[in-house]
């Protein structure tokens, strides 16, 4: 981080009395979303196909796209504008399909190799690459957010097996997809689409911030899309991102960023200390 953000960052806090500005690393939850949505402080995930699955709160869902041409998927998320004071761009997690259930996939037990081939892989994700801020992703992940807008990146998967697709299995009973994120870093993220797609990258569908559905025009269905009762937690499965931090140029002596740094943690501190005993 640049010494003059790191100075504008103190200040804020100072200004603020330490009260308002949020801390914490997480994705902004969603009050009011769409039942098929799933949300929590380091995760956002949708449901793309479920037969339904009252023990687990999942509810039956059906756009009645092709989900066997399901391959690749994208998340455009934005920093919220009272946290981008802190931005660093330290975040990462990973993409994660999930397909599992169904003819020839039924459980782990049972089929242990096409489970942990589509259940729950993860392609992992760290930094973001934003020029104008100075602020590089790291290279050696599988993908990279890339910016969209001021404080706004998209971070878009590579191809995903397809269990129906594959021919590895007739079909599945559950369908869903999920950006998680495990940096701990102070800005909240706000996920404002997620975009479905095929594996020449025609987007299928879009779901909006609250989780809403829209098949694209163009895209073939054999049903009209169900509507989904009732509420949605999603498997978190055991994924973990190993995040590698970006390097950061650094404009000012040592003792000058020491100062400085120590006022901002101290203030950052505060916060997180605030929003703790809430």
């Amino acid at each position: 981080m640049k010494f003059s953000k790191i100075l504008s960052a103190a200040a804020a806090i100072a200004a603020a009395g330490m009260m308002t500005v949020a801390a914490s690393a997480e994705i902004l939850p969603v009050e009011g979303g769409d039942p098929g949505l799933s949300t929590g402080t380091a995760d956002y995930g949708v449901q793309i196909f479920n037969v339904g699955n009252p023990d687990e709160n999942k509810p039956a869902t059906d756009y009645g796209i092709d989900i066997s041409k399901i391959a690749k998927f994208s998340v455009t998320f934005t920093v919220i504008e009272e946290d981008r004071v802190f931005w660093d761009g330290q975040v990462g997690g990973g993409l994660i399909i999930s397909q599992n259930g169904g003819s020839g996939m039924p459980s782990e037990k049972e089929a242990p190799e096409l489970w942990g081939k589509y259940n729950w892989p993860q392609q992992q994700w760290w930094g973001v690459n934003d020029p104008d801020l100075g602020l590089e992703a790291a290279a050696d992940k599988d993908v990279m957010a890339e910016k969209v807008g001021d404080y706004t990146y998209k971070v878009t998967s590579n191809e995903f097996p397809n269990a129906i697709g594959s021919g590895d299995v007739a079909d599945v009973a559950c369908f869903q997809i999920f950006l998680k994120e495990w940096s701990g870093n102070i800005s909240r993220l706000e996920v404002t689409e997620l975009a479905v797609m095929d594996a020449s990258g025609n987007v299928l569908m879009t779901f909006d911030n609250k989780g809403k559905g829209t098949v694209s025009a163009g895209t073939s269905t054999t049903t009209p899309p169900a509507d989904n009762n009732g509420g949605s937690e999603a498997n978190s499965g055991d994924a973990n991102a190993n995040g590698n931090n970006a390097t950061n140029n650094v404009d000012t002596g040592v003792e000058g960023v020491a100062a400085v740094v120590g006022v901002a943690a101290l203030a950052a501190g505060a916060v997180i200390l605030s929003r703790k005993r809430k």
